[in-house]
C-alpha cells in the first residue's frame, strides 16, 4: 500500500517536531569580557505576528564560525 504524500510529510513533520519537545536546553556559553567591542540590544522575537515569550526561551548570537557571542534569557514586557 503506498502512502499518500500528504501522509509521509505529516509522519516526518511530527518526528522532526518531536525532536524539538523532548530536546535538552543548550550548553552555549558566552564570555564577554573575552571580546575587544560589547553591545547591549533590545529585541522582540515575532512569528506570525504573535509575540514569542515563553520563560523557557533562549536567544543567542553566534558568529560567522559559529561560536556563541552572547545569551540572553526572556523577560516578559506587559506592553507592545
Amino acid at each position: 500500500m503506498i502512502k499518500s504524500p500528504k501522509f509521509l510529510f505529516n509522519l516526518v513533520l511530527m518526528v522532526v517536531c518531536t525532536q524539538f519537545v523532548f530536546a535538552d536546553a543548550p550548553d552555549w556559553e558566552d564570555t564577554p569580557g573575552a571580546y575587544e567591542f560589547t553591545a547591549s540590544m533590545v529585541a522582540v522575537v515575532h512569528n506570525e505576528g504573535d509575540q514569542l515569550d515563553d520563560p523557557a526561551d533562549i536567544l543567542a548570537a553566534f558568529d560567522a564560525s559559529g561560536n556563541v557571542r552572547g545569551i540572553a534569557t526572556s523577560l516578559y514586557a506587559p506592553f507592545g
